[in-house]
Formats: structure tokens, sequence, C-alpha cells
């Protein structure tokens, strides 16, 4: 087995963005929480989390290791329906999607977008993470992902007001930059 997936967020990173961020209330939803390190650690600092996950087998994983907890409630479905779930607005101190979102299908992207930021708190922030191909030694599930960076960030500046954004090239797929975004809510929206 592949422990390095496991590998916990770095503390001082995530400290140091609870420190600048102060995000309000104390509740996280992570939308594709995948092998769910994101919504341990966040857990682990005293948030209530919610993980959405389409996939069955990381959904069936994390549960079993996760899913008695009483600080996190999981939800196998598909972000792409995430108006569909029962999540009450206003309500979340973070939403993280960390290159979930790509997989949420072009005629999708503007309702997704618009239910994060009805479920996100006036003081909350999203921090969100979209990859793209620079070149052709990029994963083939990159190169064909049905949405790329410049589709999304005009969907996101409508509903967000960015705090900060860095590309940056992606540490762990070869021919590929990714791009981190921290924002709060539009008051205009």
């Amino acid at each position: 087995m592949n422990t390095s997936i496991y590998k916990k967020p770095s503390d001082d990173w995530w400290s140091r963005f609870l420190s600048l961020y102060d995000p309000h209330p104390k509740k996280m939803l992570d939308l594709g929480f995948g092998h769910g390190r994101y919504t341990q650690w966040f857990a682990d600092h005293g948030f209530s989390v919610i993980g959405v996950e389409a996939d069955q087998s990381r959904f069936n994983e994390v549960n079993k290791r996760m899913g008695r907890l009483t600080r996190i409630k999981l939800i196998r479905g598909d972000i792409a329906n995430l108006s569909s779930f029962d999540l009450e607005p206003r309500s979340f101190g973070i939403i993280f999607d960390r290159n979930s979102s790509q997989f949420v299908g072009k005629t999708s992207q503007e309702d997704y977008f618009r239910t994060i930021a009805k479920l996100l708190s006036p003081t909350g922030v999203f921090v969100y993470s979209i990859v793209q191909a620079t070149d052709q030694s990029a994963p083939d599930f990159i190169a064909n992902l049905p949405v790329t960076p410049a589709e999304t960030l005009p969907i996101i500046e409508h509903y967000f007001k960015t705090v900060k954004k860095i590309v940056r090239p992606s540490t762990n797929l070869p021919g590929t930059t990714a791009t981190d975004i921290i924002a709060r809510p539009n008051p205009q929206i």
C-alpha cells in the first residue's frame, strides 16, 4: 500500500492559513475529499467537517477510517449535484475544492459555484485549486479534463473576491501547473 497518499497536510501552512483568514463558523465542506487528508486535518483542529466524494472505493476507505468520528459527516455523492444536498446556506467557514470541480461538466459549472457561494458564510473562505496541462508530458486525465482554468476562473471571479492567487508548477504531476485561489464571498452577489 502506498502510504504517502495519507500524509497529513503541513501543520505550519494550514495553521498560518487559519491565523490569517480566521474562518467562521468552524465548519468545513470538503468537496471531493479523496483520501480524506484535509477532512481529517480540519477535524483534528476543531472544525466540524462535511466531506463529499463520488468515488465509491475512496468513500468506503475514508468512511472505514473516519466514519464514526463525531466531527465528520461523509456524503457519498457527485459534487456536480451539490445544490441537491441538504446543506444549510451560509453555514460553512471554509469550503475546500482541490481540483475536484474540473470533473464537473461545463454546463454544471455555473450552478456548482453559485451553490458554493450560497453555502459559504459571509466571513468564510473558499479554497480552490485547479490544474492545467502545460506540455505533452502531462498525464492524459489532466490533458483531457472537461474544464480548463480559462473556463472556470471567470465564473469564480463572479461569485468570489480573490484574496490570494498563486500559479505554480504542480509538485506531483509532471507537465502541469496548479492555480491555488483563496477567496471570500462577493458581497454584491
